[in-house]
């Protein structure tokens, strides 16, 4: 007997899983009837710059959006974010602009208004702290600082929204072998 415990749809992709086998997670495509197959992978690199530690999130209109960062030289400079939909994806943007210093592991969320909000280490020499970005429809902001610690380095972060729209956002920051967990929110 399959018992359904989770049921989504996502661009014509229909989630299931089954009670029976509960690590297994099986897709179904609506319009060809495969069964626990991933899609053929895209290539981003084709049409836009190479990366490290992408991130995606999904508006409820069904836009995709993803952020990654990219090195030059082996050096961490630029994070990006491209959205669109598998197969028609926008141009990418640099949300990173206009700040010199390294730039590395961002996240990505959108809340229930549409807003989204990019998160992401940056390390200027003589200081560095978690940023973030927000797009509220007419483009990216321009980085500002989640906080200013002042102390360490900004390490990998999570964001979430809850149902009022608000970012959260949680990371480590410090030197090796003492770091401490920090925790903020915005009201966009």
């Amino acid at each position: 007997m399959r018992i359904i415990v989770k049921k989504a749809k996502h661009h014509g992709q229909t989630i299931n899983t089954d009670l029976k086998t509960p690590t297994s997670v099986q897709y179904r495509d609506d319009f060809t009837s495969t069964k626990g197959v991933f899609s053929e992978p895209e290539n981003f690199s084709e049409t836009s710059h190479p990366g490290e530690r992408p991130h995606f999130a999904f508006e409820e209109n069904g836009t995709d959006h993803v952020t990654w960062f990219h090195k030059e030289r082996g050096f961490p400079l630029h994070v990006y974010v491209r959205s669109g939909s598998p197969g028609s994806w926008g141009d990418s943007v640099e949300v990173s602009s206009g700040l010199g210093g390294y730039h590395f592991d961002p996240e990505i969320e959108v809340n229930k208004d549409g807003v989204i909000c990019v998160i992401w280490g940056w390390d200027g020499g003589r200081d560095a702290e978690m940023l973030y970005s927000l797009n509220r429809g007419s483009g990216w902001e321009s980085p500002k600082k989640i906080a200013d610690i002042n102390w360490g380095k900004p390490g990998l972060a999570s964001i979430q929204t809850d149902s009022n729209g608000r970012f959260h956002v949680v990371w480590n920051q410090g030197v090796r072998g003492e770091n401490a967990v920090y925790y903020a929110s915005l009201n966009p």
